[in-house]
């Protein structure tokens, strides 16, 4: 039988393969990177990369603390958008104004206030207003025959019934829906 001898060039094949591989890949690369997109991108990324890495490395957890707590302590010094300086002792006297546990807070309900039927409250009219008994008084429904012509010719020329809109003053009455707590409570106008 014969034998089978290899020759120099067939031992390195695989090598070359992997090169010529490589340099496809290479080339590859290369002529992807040619576009301007794809370039920007990548340019974007590494420098967005390389600028957090470098102030995640240099920044310590005691310099981020002291930060904040300087940031929080001079925040009430600047005005916002200008950088003045306020008068640093006027808002010191403000702050240090003591307040009494018993004051109350805007919005709380007033413990002096009485609700009394008859008794005037904000909006209430001094005199009983005359309700002259009119179309559309406190609220009340109008009805009219939507058959008549004049009132379908009204609503189809307007998109609206016109006839009863016409019949409504414009100066009635409505209904007070205010809860008795607001009918009843007087206000205090600061000057």
């Amino acid at each position: 039988m014969f034998t089978v001898q290899r020759r120099p060039s067939d031992a390195k094949k695989p090598r070359t393969e992997l090169n010529m591989s490589l340099k496809r890949r290479w080339f590859e690369l290369r002529r992807l990177l040619r576009k301007r997109s794809v370039t920007f991108t990548v340019f974007a990324v590494c420098l967005f990369i390389f600028v957090f890495s470098m102030a995640y490395v240099h920044d310590s957890p005691q310099e981020r603390r002291a930060e904040h707590a300087e940031h929080g302590r001079n925040m009430h010094e600047h005005v916002f958008g200008r950088g003045d300086r306020v008068e640093v002792e006027k808002e010191r006297l403000v702050g240090n104004v003591n307040y009494d546990e018993d004051d109350v807070l805007p919005g709380d309900s007033d413990p002096e206030t009485v609700f009394k039927e008859g008794v005037l409250g904000n909006f209430e009219p001094k005199e009983a207003q005359p309700r002259p008994g009119q179309h559309g008084e406190m609220g009340a429904p109008v009805y009219v025959d939507m058959n008549k012509p004049e009132v379908r010719g009204a609503v189809s020329e307007f998109g609206f019934n016109t006839i009863v809109s016409d019949m409504i003053s414009m100066n009635r009455s409505v209904p007070d829906v205010r809860m008795d707590e607001c009918v009843f409570d007087l206000l205090i106008l600061i000057g």
